[in-house]
């Protein structure tokens, strides 16, 4: 897994997706205000290092995944695009973790 250097405290879990390796969660907001009181950025300029230096960093299938707050009516998820899984239904029923992964 790939870490952002020097933001472990902004680590809120791991992200697993079927078929697809395991990558840590980081969340957003804690890294603006970790940008903010760490280095002395505004809020405009902590936002725009996220997005442009952190966020929209890629680094191959190991890439970080970053929480977001979601807000409804602003964020274009749909009821109609929502799918619900039922816990234990289906193919590949647990985690995604390989034999040997830790957490």
């Amino acid at each position: 897994m790939i870490k952002v250097e020097g933001f472990d405290d902004c680590i809120t879990g791991v992200c697993c997706r079927c078929g697809q390796v395991d990558v840590l969660l980081y969340d957003s907001q804690l890294i603006i205000q970790k940008l903010m009181s760490r280095d002395g950025m505004t809020w405009e300029q902590a936002e725009l290092f996220y997005c442009v230096d952190i966020a929209g960093a890629w680094s191959g299938e190991d890439t970080p995944a970053f929480k977001e707050p979601y807000i409804e009516g602003v964020d274009e998820i749909h009821s109609v695009d929502v799918v619900e899984v039922e816990a234990g239904v289906g193919v590949g029923v647990g985690h995604n973790r390989r034999a040997g992964d830790s957490l």
